[in-house]
């Protein structure tokens, strides 16, 4: 019934059908939350234990920066092709 999920167009040029906008906003997406997370690694060493007394605040922010850098950089060519 289901033969497979593919995360492309069939047609050969990206840049032409929206896919290469995608790849712009998955990149943009990269470079700020490596720039966010760096920014939680510096307030860890520079706020000491204030840091961990919102501790589920912090966490929270470290995960979804972490999930945002693990999603943009999924899409490779080499796991497009997902069976169901």
């Amino acid at each position: 019934m289901c033969h497979a999920l593919i995360n492309t167009t069939h047609y050969s040029g990206d840049i032409y059908h929206g896919t290469f906008i995608l790849y712009i906003f998955r990149f943009i997406l990269f470079i700020f939350s490596c720039v966010a997370l760096l920014k939680e690694f510096v307030q860890v060493f520079t706020q000491g234990g204030r840091y961990f007394r919102a501790i589920f605040l912090n966490l929270l922010e470290i995960l979804t920066y972490s999930c945002g850098i693990i999603f943009a950089m999924g899409n490779t060519k080499k796991n497009q092709r997902i069976k169901i």
